[in-house]
């Protein structure tokens, strides 16, 4: 998810550092787990895998999650690190993914809404 249109191209950067939370509501059935990462591209901080992200349990739903911005951490690939402060305050991008525990190939729903920066 984008925060800002493209301008001429290149994305847009939000500065969200000063916010403690991310709050998202979401409707998950056949998932048990949420990852957020948070992207900055092309705002000069470079990583080629592994930003800064969170992972989370889902309940079957539609439920409220709330991550701390503070809590993000980069996975232990991650060759080049990053302060998720710094990558915050030049943000371009919020990827979410699931994915099951142990899980086969099932069908499930995933309805993201209510994306919100909060204090």
């Amino acid at each position: 998810m984008h925060g800002q249109a493209d301008k001429d191209g290149k994305p847009v950067a939000d500065d969200v550092s000063g916010y403690k939370y991310l709050t998202l509501q979401l409707y998950v059935t056949g998932v048990t787990s949420v990852t957020v990462e948070f992207i900055s591209r092309g705002q000069g901080i470079k990583i080629e895998s592994g930003s800064p992200q969170m992972s989370f349990k889902a309940t079957k739903g539609f439920n409220t999650y709330r991550v701390a911005l503070d809590s993000l951490t980069q996975p232990q690939y991650a060759e080049t690190r990053v302060k998720p402060k710094d990558l915050l305050r030049k943000l371009t991008q919020v990827n979410i993914s699931v994915a099951c525990n142990q899980c086969v190939p099932t069908s499930g729903t995933v309805v993201v809404d209510n994306l919100v920066f909060q204090n």
